[in-house]
């Protein structure tokens, strides 16, 4: 469907690009602003949140290795040592 012999002001094109923030009022503004901050908040919560997920994973593994070590040279230090498969 051309626009040709449309009016401008009725062009799709044109309507929307006459439709600037300056055409929202300041108080949606502030409203569609905050809004987009508390989402931005919440996405950058989440991601804090698996962080300190991943964190606590490694620092469990590093404990865990840490163990095996010190179970290992407790072994040698008897004279002994056993093997997991």
């Amino acid at each position: 469907m051309s626009s040709e012999g449309v009016p401008g002001s009725m062009r799709r094109g044109n309507l929307f690009e006459s439709l600037t923030m300056s055409a929202i009022p300041p108080a949606v503004q502030q409203v569609l602003q905050a809004r987009q901050d508390a989402t931005q908040t919440q996405i950058d919560v989440a991601l804090l949140g698996q962080n300190l997920d991943v964190q606590r994973q490694t620092g469990d593994a590093i404990v865990q290795m840490i163990s095996e070590v010190v179970d290992v040279q407790k072994q040698l230090a008897s004279g002994h040592i056993d093997v997991r498969v």
